[in-house]
């Protein structure tokens, strides 16, 4: 046994999925020295999520990485709880469901961290942790165990998270009741089906290739079981309990349960240690909303760290991780009981589907419930307009968000909202519409936070000056965060 090596990072991040992998990109990108471990040797194989929502396709964009992930198939007629909802004329640039697999996400998450200079680690596994000034984790690595010592660690490793467990987070919430079984499957021909409620409870059926077939299948009368994969002959009683039909021939390529634990974090912050992504909350991932809100989490937090680590965060900022994060994460839950009772409950809840699928016909209604769906309702994405920067540059919004600052997104080229952006260049760009929209059409100013979150817009310039100081603080005062990663896209302006 040796316990030799001490490592010392400024953030630690637990956890080398999707999340965990985002957070690393954004703290890198800022300049911060950023160590990625996972207790597994590979990680982002398995055929979890299959779509990510509009928020996260417009941070991929914003990022320079909705290439990497398209051509993907954008689908605009989505489902709220089995209730369909047709986005239509109304979607914009992002609107709807896009077919990104979680693998490929998490393929093109860690191959940007990298570049960045992200260090990651596997098998590296968190033993312990004590956290005081700095943080002090023990880690396993296979052949002995070394010591990491950072400003923060972040738990960004699962429903069974060990930053969670070590650091006495309280959760709230209800423990499972009910759970959801599913597999991919060769060797039998079983009708499609999509929705199917039946006396027995739900059966889902979608071909997801030449081969294979995925179902999902809740028998009403069936017992909860172990949080562990179900065996193939639970499945094949569950799914005949349900339709009649019997799939105990089938090879079964994969299998899993999904429970409908709902359970939210008290605290996303505690000090120096802070969670993310499924650490923080557990539920059904009814639509893919878990990998959303998780990488919501890490967008929200990779700026906020970053300012913090540099010097220049205003007072609390930090702290608005958890109040923000919390209330999102309050929302979706309330969002994933409603599509569950929606999708899993019996003939007492046929009234309420009656009455949300007609609201669902109304355009704002289905933009609603779209949004609801991945936690999105409150995250405003600015228009890719084109823009001229203070250095006379030509570009869009778009790509001034790719450096990972904030925006001052000037309408109408107003003299006392350029002058609000002066002193804060190493934060924030100042950018100029090429085609102004009417006055009487558009606010005087929009300001964008660095994770591409729409903070503000109107004509209130006091407002305005409100809400830069609370996102970006005073004139610069410090010195920016350092990097190579800082400096090679710090230029535009």
């Amino acid at each position: 046994m040796i316990d030799s090596e001490l490592i010392s990072p400024q953030v630690l991040i637990v956890g080398a999925g999707p999340v965990g992998l985002t957070l690393a990109g954004e703290l890198a990108l800022r300049g911060v020295d950023v160590l990625v471990i996972d207790r597994l040797r590979e990680t982002g194989t398995a055929p979890r999520a299959s779509r990510i929502g509009a928020r996260t396709m417009a941070f991929l964009d914003q990022r320079g990485l909705m290439g990497a992930v398209t051509p993907a198939a954008r689908y605009t007629t989505l489902h709220f709880g089995g209730v369909p909802l047709e986005l239509g004329k109304q979607a914009d640039r992002y609107s709807g469901d896009w077919a990104v697999s979680q693998p490929r996400l998490t393929e093109v998450l860690r191959e940007r961290a990298l570049a960045l200079g992200v260090s990651i680690r596997q098998p590296y596994e968190l033993h312990d942790f004590v956290a005081g000034e700095r943080v002090r984790s023990k880690v396993g690595t296979g052949i002995g165990s070394i010591s990491i010592v950072s400003d923060y660690l972040v738990g960004c490793d699962g429903a069974q998270s060990a930053v969670a467990r070590i650091g006495g987070f309280p959760f709230e919430g209800r423990p499972t009741t009910r759970c959801l079984l599913w597999a991919d499957i060769v060797g039998v021909d079983i009708p499609e089906r999509r929705f199917h409620r039946l006396p027995g409870g739900l059966a889902v059926a979608a071909r997801r290739d030449a081969a294979s077939t995925r179902i999902m299948v809740h028998a009403r009368q069936q017992p909860l079981g172990e949080p562990g994969p179900p065996t193939p002959g639970e499945l094949a009683r569950a799914w005949r309990a349900v339709t009649g039909e019997d799939i105990g021939s089938a090879i079964v390529l994969r299998i899993g349960r999904f429970q409908n634990e709902n359970r939210h974090v008290t605290e996303y912050r505690r000090g120096p240690v802070l969670l993310a992504g499924d650490a923080a909350h557990r539920h059904l991932p009814i639509g893919g909303s878990s990998l959303d809100q998780g990488l919501h989490d890490g967008i929200c937090l990779g700026w906020k760290l970053a300012a913090q680590i540099a010097g220049w965060a205003p007072a609390g900022l930090l702290d608005t991780y958890h109040s923000e994060r919390y209330v999102a994460g309050t929302t979706t839950a309330a969002a994933i009981d409603a599509q569950e009772n929606l999708l899993l409950g019996g003939p007492e809840f046929d009234p309420i589907r009656r009455v949300i699928g007609d609201l669902a016909r109304l355009p704002t209604v289905a933009h609603y419930l779209a949004g609801a769906r991945t936690g999105s309702l409150d995250a405003g994405v600015v228009p890719d307009l084109r823009v001229t920067t203070a250095g006379g540059v030509t570009t869009s919004c778009t790509a001034l968000l790719r450096d990972g600052r904030g925006l001052i997104l000037d309408l109408h080229g107003d003299v006392e909202v350029r002058a609000a952006a002066a002193g804060r260049r190493t934060r924030m760009h100042y950018a100029v519409a090429v085609d102004p929209p009417k006055r009487s059409a558009a606010p005087a100013a929009v300001v964008v936070r660095p994770d591409g979150h729409v903070a503000w817009s109107g004509e209130d310039l006091d407002e305005m000056r409100r809400v830069i100081r609370k996102n970006f603080g005073d004139p610069d005062g410090h010195p920016a965060a350092v990097g190579h990663a800082f400096h090679e896209f710090h230029t535009e302006n």
